[in-house]
């Protein structure tokens, strides 16, 4: 099986109303992206130069820890780009093992505008093993804990002096998938940052959330409420993938 076939890309918006011959140059165009668990497909309010579609997997749409949905390939909105979706203002980050094809999108204007895309040689063949320009490795899970941390409201109330000082006593912990970070109940001993892989939010079943579970990815913090108002914690805490977690003591905190 080959990674983007004609038929599926004639099924996304607005190649359905292509002819198939553009479809076919655009099919050369196409680059496909393969994303583990947790890793950011798009971040927010990132200017994008390109068109992302879910093709496998699934993921998360999120702009606010409480407004978000998570939606699978087959999803009947999956024919449109991820980009038209999400907005500038949210981040979209696989909750599975995903597989994207992006287009940029001055190819597809050119497409749209009759304009002829530069030769290209389509090969047919094409089996489920990838040409290397047609993968990009996902190395982003762990460089972007660092912008979503810088653009989270916590620190936006924090002086560039104290961030600083903030980042350097971070200590890293690694947690395999499944282990459990925070038990409800338990005083709070450290803040927490997620620096790679997905951590889980599971609520009280009894409380205001009735059990419900909300994912945590790179850039994501917790712990803080339990430290500043010495109180136990009010939630579990567990890691869905294996991954990172900077912690800091409730003294330097």
């Amino acid at each position: 099986m080959s990674v983007l076939t004609l038929e599926q890309l004639s099924r996304l918006n607005p190649f359905n109303e292509m002819s198939e011959n553009l479809c076919k140059q655009m099919l050369a165009k196409a680059e496909v992206i393969f994303y583990e668990p947790g890793g950011a497909i798009l971040r927010k309010n990132q200017q994008s130069d390109y068109h992302h579609y879910l093709i496998k997997g699934g993921l998360e749409v999120r702009s606010s820890f409480f407004e978000r949905f998570n939606f699978e390939y087959n999803d009947p909105r999956a024919i449109y780009p991820l980009e038209n979706m999400a907005g500038r203002g949210a981040q979209v980050t696989a909750q599975s093992k995903c597989r994207v094809v992006r287009f940029a999108l001055a190819d597809i204007d050119r497409v749209t505008s009759a304009e002829p895309l530069p030769d290209y040689k389509l090969d047919t063949n094409t089996k489920d093993q990838l040409d290397n320009a047609y993968v990009v490795e996902d190395d982003s899970l762990n460089a972007d804990w660092m912008s979503g941390f810088l653009h989270s409201p916590l620190v936006n109330h924090v002086s560039a002096r104290d961030i600083q000082l903030l980042l350097t006593h971070i200590e890293d912990i690694e947690y395999t998938a499944g282990a459990t970070v925070v038990t409800a109940g338990s005083f709070g001993e450290y803040f927490y940052v997620v620096k790679s892989g997905l951590a889980v939010v599971k609520t009280d079943p009894r409380g205001p959330y009735a059990g419900k579970e909300f994912s945590l990815m790179p850039g994501s913090y917790f712990g803080e409420e339990a430290l500043v108002a010495n109180t136990t914690r009010n939630a579990e805490v567990y890691m869905e993938t294996a991954g990172v977690l900077g912690q800091i003591n409730q003294q330097t905190f």
